[in-house]
């Protein structure tokens, strides 16, 4: 039942939209174009995994921080909650692991392909993901574009990854 209650917390579908987003970028978008531009791709599956891992790890962080900040008016609403069901101390350490793994895996990546700096796109996007759940969410106009401008660069992220110099 726990297993079943964080994978829905953690938005799974929205996280299979995800990685379906990332899936059709990288092998329909980014490799084809590559193929006519430079011959073949200059990165492996390894590190379209390890982007993908990375990027579903600090989404799934962002939801579960988001829960967490939304306790109170989860319990209002009648809906369920992470934090309400499993306790805050649980909920934050799984929020913390989740968002560690993505950004420890985001940093092998970047290590792997030699551009450290593509780690500042990782910690950013988990820094936003925090800051939208905890003070920005509640904002008329703010808490959406950031969303939208997370979601609308997920698409781009195989692109920067195989043109990184």
């Amino acid at each position: 039942m726990r297993i079943s209650l964080i994978l829905r917390r953690i938005r799974w579908v929205n996280l299979l939209i995800a990685a379906s987003t990332l899936f059709i970028s990288n092998y329909f978008l980014v490799r084809p174009i590559g193929m006519f531009n430079d011959g073949i791709s200059m990165r492996t599956d390894l590190d379209f995994l390890l982007l993908l891992l990375s990027v579903l790890f600090i989404m799934a962080g962002g939801n579960v921080v988001n829960d967490i900040n939304d306790e109170k008016t989860d319990e209002v609403n009648g809906r369920e909650n992470l934090a309400t069901a499993l306790g805050r101390k649980k909920s934050w350490t799984i929020y913390i692991i989740l968002s560690f793994t993505g950004l420890i895996l985001g940093l092998v990546l970047c290590l792997k392909i030699g551009s450290i700096a593509l780690w500042i796109i990782h910690v950013a996007a988990a820094l936003l993901l925090f800051w939208y759940s905890a003070y920005l969410k509640g904002t008329p106009l703010g808490g959406n574009m950031l969303v939208a401008l997370l979601c609308g660069f997920l698409p781009l992220l195989p692109l920067i990854v195989e043109k990184r110099d």
